[in-house]
């Protein structure tokens, strides 16, 4: 009897043992993912600013100007991240697809007026979207299954900037308007 009691009291401890290891084994995976989600984060934004700011958006900014340019950088951009919304784990696994996509659409055209401002410059741009996607998860705009408000707060006010600079004519096209009048007024 006294052997089976030992035996039962090692067998307790042991599995304490094996919970307090696996938990320690789960809390190091935990963290562990979460610093490789902080490099992808940081990262990230390099491979697709270089991309969408600096290999397509002067590509089709010569072709068109960059407000069009950039509506159709926003449509690329975000059905590059649709794959996303069907991986579970990924912030995008928990958007409404079409909030995302108008928020995508909007920053697209933010992304297109800050480029165009600093004369072409990629740097700003991976700036900002590296900024964007760290702070989002501190200030709790990533939406969860639960609430998506703030989300949506700010994808409605993302819109109305990206209306006003889509509005706001910018110096180089007033200048070439006016000198068009010019010409055209002189003949």
């Amino acid at each position: 009897l006294p052997d089976d009691r030992f035996l039962a009291l090692r067998s307790a401890s042991a599995k304490r043992r094996n919970v307090a290891l696996l938990n320690a084994i789960e809390v190091d995976r935990q963290r562990d993912v979460q610093h490789s989600r902080n490099h992808v984060a940081a990262i990230h934004p390099l491979g697709e600013e270089f991309g969408w700011r600096g290999f397509m958006t002067p590509a089709l900014r010569s072709r068109m100007g960059w407000r069009p340019a950039s509506v159709i950088i926003g449509l690329v951009w975000g059905a590059w991240h649709l794959p996303l919304f069907f991986l579970a784990g990924t912030p995008q696994s928990s958007m409404p697809v079409a909030v995302f996509m108008l928020n995508i659409l909007a920053g697209a055209v933010v992304f297109g007026w800050l480029y165009e401002r600093t004369r072409g410059s990629v740097l700003p741009a991976i700036v900002l979207h590296t900024s964007l996607n760290g702070w989002a998860g501190v200030l709790g705009i990533v939406p969860t299954a639960e609430s998506g408000r703030t989300y949506v707060l700010v994808t409605v006010l993302l819109v109305l900037v990206a209306l006003a600079f889509l509005a706001t004519p910018d110096k180089a096209t007033a200048e070439r308007s006016r000198a068009a009048s010019k010409r055209s007024s002189a003949c």
